[in-house]
């Protein structure tokens, strides 16, 4: 399918790499491989990225075929769509590297390299004629995106393009909470909240993580600082969910009020920033977490919904997780939450329950148990409101009176979660 495809409001649209992009940094970064082919993922399938799969062939010594005998490879190159830049490349490295290091038996793309801008590349862990930073001489025509990663590709099919046996999508679901509560429980938690940055002398503190697993010649810090899915890019830590939680409706309203986009939504800014500033931190202080020495804020992936598990072999097995873009640490709850509100009606309630159930035998609390009630209704209610302050998939696919009906919907969804919120105890 062509890229013309793509609907236009979707973030990859008009988003690419050029072909000669793709052979300069092959044969730039990797003298050790050659390039067989590459072929872009099709229209219909990703949303906020473009994906490209690429065949290498070794030729001599190379960190893409660092610990196997393979002569040939995949790889997958993710380019960031519109809206995005070098700090969810720059999550997404982290994340993979921080699971690499605390949860090698986790199957996660390794990451070969990356690029902020499409120029300047970085190698994770060079090897041969290999050098760890490498400049791309590219026009500025071929730099139609908002940087990308290249990747292992993992083997098998998304969850979502399985047609298993329900006795089998059962054990699917036992797998994937034995990993859930991998890294729930091998990675410390953290005292600050939010997705990952490289650590740099701005943000004036020591890192958070020292990652020397495949990290190359040096060390490689982090930090946790922002949060990309509210578009909070910032270089101070959040360390409070009343903190998170006021930077991401303020950051909404200050699009709601200066977007024409959201004009039909704009007479509700003045009960969006009462309930801020009067309702808000009280409601925050009644939910508490459980805290540990080193943090409350756990591993989270934020997106884990069936297209992002893949499935091989037989008997068919978890074979790969993708897709860290958004994942970072956030309070025990944000994980069901994203599934219960962001990825609504990914999962049949069913094999749900049964996800919720094994974690629950492994010792993690979950919406059904462990975690209260009141806690849960009161953080979904609080995620409703924040997505509905400048919902940001309208206008989307929708113009005129569709658009009107969607404004309105939304607006009715918000008064009405602010209304439970009001009168929660």
């Amino acid at each position: 399918m062509s890229r013309s495809e793509t609907p236009p409001h979707e973030p990859r649209y008009n988003v690419h790499v050029a072909p000669k992009t793709i052979e300069k940094l092959i044969s730039s970064a990797f003298p050790g491989i050659e390039l067989i082919s590459y072929s872009e993922l099709e229209t219909n399938k990703g949303y906020n990225n473009r994906l490209y799969f690429l065949r290498v062939r070794r030729i001599g010594q190379s960190s893409v075929f660092r610990e196997t005998d393979a002569t040939e490879r995949e790889l997958v190159l993710k380019a960031n769509g519109r809206f995005f830049f070098e700090d969810k490349v720059q999550n997404e490295v982290g994340c993979i590297e921080i699971l690499g290091q605390y949860c090698p038996d986790i199957p996660t793309p390794t990451v070969l390299a990356w690029s902020g801008d499409g120029v300047n590349v970085t190698l994770s862990n060079p090897s041969g004629l290999e050098r760890k930073r490498i400049t791309l001489s590219i026009s500025d025509h071929e730099k139609r995106h908002g940087g990308w990663i290249l990747m292992s590709r993992l083997p098998g099919q998304p969850l979502s393009a399985c047609d298993l046996d329900e006795s089998t999508r059962l054990n699917i679901m036992s797998q994937l909470a034995g990993i859930a509560a991998n890294w729930r429980t091998k990675i410390p938690p953290q005292k600050h909240l939010g997705n990952i940055q490289f650590h740099d002398q701005v943000h004036a503190s020591a890192p958070d993580f020292t990652i020397t697993n495949n990290s190359g010649p040096e060390p490689h810090n982090l930090v946790i600082r922002g949060i990309l899915v509210d578009e909070l890019r910032i270089t101070t830590p959040i360390t409070s969910v009343t903190q998170q939680y006021t930077l991401k409706i303020e950051q909404k309203l200050r699009q709601l009020e200066g977007s024409e986009e959201y004009s039909q939504n704009r007479h509700l800014a003045s009960e969006i920033r009462r309930f801020i500033t009067a309702r808000l931190p009280r409601l925050c202080g009644s939910m508490p977490e459980p805290q540990s020495e080193s943090g409350s804020f756990v591993f989270t992936h934020y997106d884990l919904s069936p297209r992002n598990i893949l499935i091989a072999g037989s008997p068919p097995e978890i074979s790969g997780i993708v897709d860290f873009e958004f994942a970072g640490f956030f309070r025990p709850v944000e994980e069901f939450l994203n599934d219960a509100v962001g990825n609504e009606g990914d999962w049949p309630d069913h094999l749900y329950k049964q996800y919720l159930a094994e974690l629950e035998a492994r010792g993690i609390a979950t919406p059904a148990a462990g975690i209260s009630a009141s806690v849960w209704e009161t953080a979904r209610c609080l995620e409703r409101v924040a997505d509905n302050v400048a919902p940001w998939w309208l206008p989307g696919r929708y113009s005129g009176a569709a658009l009107d009906e969607q404004f309105a919907k939304s607006a009715a969804e918000l008064q009405e979660n602010l209304k439970q919120l009001s009168e929660a105890k």
